[in-house]
């Protein structure tokens, strides 16, 4: 890659500010307008439909063991994108996204994971992802995993933007609801939570904005309701002192990662910040 591309992604992202920490840590979510440079975000697009599609008809997706027809219907799945993407893998690896995700978390973080997530519109089979939280699917033995979630297209309520329980990450865990096919998700089995914690505004998001979440926190997104499809590239870190459980998960099994231990692994970098 170009020392140009690399100045262009270095200098296309910005330092969130301390509202958005404090935003962040009391609420377990925060949007961040204009976080990146959108050409940034454009060029992920282009590479993004040059793999799937243009309209994600093509998918890499290794949820094998959570597959069903529940989780089939909320996004056509692209995982991993920046192991084959040299600008991808430059961004998501950055020094600039990982000061955002440690200023929020309050430490240093590794690099987890990354996937593109496309919800097709509900007249062509994308469904309405339920409330859930993401932490009981991960073998980390504490919170503080979050979640950078970007659209690649302009992202109005009516398109599927996530709404968050405020403050539910500083509760729980409840729970793995997004794999269950009887329809039932947290806030059906707990309904008290609908009282103790308010649901957030509707997003319209922007090209170049992004949401950041708790993976405690307790989230949806309603299906897509336009008859164009909803482009978002997420991406994961966790915390430098996070030690592994030991849990099934398709990211780390073998390999021979010890229970109880720090997350020591090239796959997961350390991500240096100054």
């Amino acid at each position: 890659m170009s020392s140009v591309e690399l100045d262009r992604i270095a200098a296309g992202i910005r330092d969130v500010t301390d509202d958005e920490v404090q935003h962040y840590r009391e609420n377990g979510w925060v949007a961040l307008e204009r976080l990146v440079d959108p050409a940034i975000i454009e060029a992920i697009l282009e590479r993004v439909k040059a793999r799937m599609g243009e309209d994600a008809q093509r998918t890499r997706d290794r949820r094998a063991g959570l597959k069903n027809a529940a989780v089939n219907s909320l996004w056509q799945y692209y995982e991993g994108l920046s192991d084959e993407d040299e600008f991808v893998q430059e961004f998501s690896h950055s020094r600039a996204l990982a000061r955002v995700a440690a200023r929020l978390i309050g430490r240093p973080v590794h690099f987890y994971s990354d996937e593109v997530m496309c919800k097709l519109p509900a007249a062509a089979g994308g469904g309405k992802t339920p409330w859930h939280s993401d932490y009981p699917y991960h073998p980390f033995d504490r919170r503080g995993v979050n979640t950078l979630w970007f659209p690649l297209v302009d992202c109005p309520p009516e398109m599927g933007s996530m709404r968050f329980l405020s403050g539910s990450h500083d509760s729980g865990p409840w729970g793995r609801f997004v794999t269950r096919e009887d329809g039932v998700d947290t806030l059906d089995f707990f309904p008290e939570l609908r009282d103790r914690f308010p649901i957030s505004p509707p997003l319209h998001l922007h090209v170049g904005d992004a949401t950041v979440h708790d993976r405690n926190i307790i989230h949806m997104a309603p299906p897509n309701e336009t008859d164009t499809p909803r482009w978002v590239y997420g991406q994961g870190y966790f915390p430098h002192d996070a030690l592994y459980n030991g849990a099934p998960n398709r990211r780390m099994d073998g390999l021979g990662l010890e229970v109880n231990k720090p997350i020591d692994h090239p796959k997961f970098p350390l991500i240096d910040t100054d």
